[in-house]
């Protein structure tokens, strides 16, 4: 059993003390750079699908907000938009639809379909499933 003295807890709870404010400030400017980011992609996005005369809605309640994007053809409801999910059997349910999770590129890695790579692609660095000729015509517009 380790025998802590009175000094030695002291110093280390000095040391944390000292490095969680660095900690603390480096992960909430990482995430207000991400958060940004995702802001940039959404603004981006949402210009694109007015230009490409694209309905759009998010998943966030305030539907204006939330990190998935869905563009489609056709207006698409709040309750449409939630129940579409990546992978989901039938597939017809994408027809003319294309969700994109904003600034989550890493979802290629876990939600990548290798029997329908189509079916997916990385813009920018958001990951964009959905209906494989709505993502051919943005990947065409997409600087």
């Amino acid at each position: 059993m380790v025998r802590w003295s009175l000094i030695g807890v002291l110093a280390l709870c000095a040391v944390l003390a000292a490095v969680y404010p660095a900690t603390r400030a480096a992960t909430t400017s990482s995430r207000s750079q991400r958060d940004e980011a995702r802001e940039r992609d959404r603004a981006r996005f949402i210009a694109l699908a007015e230009a490409m005369n694209l309905s759009w809605i998010t998943d966030g309640q305030a539907r204006t907000v939330g990190r998935k994007l869905i563009l489609s053809d056709f207006p698409t409801s709040f309750e449409r938009s939630v129940r579409l999910s990546i992978n989901y059997p039938a597939f017809d349910r994408w027809q003319g639809t294309v969700a994109i999770y904003l600034g989550e590129a890493r979802m290629w890695a876990a939600n990548h379909d290798a029997q329908h790579p189509e079916r997916s692609a990385i813009l920018g660095d958001s990951f964009v499933y959905g209906d494989p000729e709505l993502i051919e015509r943005l990947r065409a517009e997409v600087p």
